[in-house]
């Protein structure tokens, strides 16, 4: 019986990066066509959480729809309760236009990278509204 104490290869993808038979080699481009996706450095970048933030405390029904309302506290406040038609990634999206295009935004390669991949961007503020 041989005991290796190495790891096989693992044919993991890890998240957020795509899986690729191109040669190490290849870099990175901003445009996202080839590699890993691209990295989105929110703990290099306290502002684009402060937007966040300030989006949702000036948006009290699009916060509500996106936390789910609860029922007891559409009656405490005597109003009904506030339901989404629409999907969480909808509401990602709508904050990750809000941190990465408008005119918050004046990184203009960081605009463009935005328009390149907007989904990538709205996962992105999914998963620090998660973390």
């Amino acid at each position: 019986m041989n005991l290796s104490l190495e790891k096989p290869p693992s044919d993991r993808v890890l998240r957020g990066h795509k899986k690729t038979n191109e040669s190490k080699d290849d870099e990175l481009k901003m445009d996202g066509s080839k590699g890993c996706a691209l990295e989105i450095p929110w703990m290099k970048n306290d502002a684009w959480t402060f937007l966040l933030i300030d989006y949702l405390e000036n948006n009290v029904n699009f916060r509500r729809k996106l936390f789910s309302d609860a029922t007891k506290d559409a009656k405490l406040d005597g109003r009904r309760r506030s339901t989404a038609k629409n999907s969480k990634a909808y509401f990602h999206s709508t904050l990750a236009r809000y941190i990465f295009d408008e005119a918050n935004q004046t990184d203009e390669d960081l605009r463009a990278n935005y328009k390149v991949d907007e989904a990538h961007y709205a996962r992105s503020v999914g998963g620090q509204l998660q973390w």
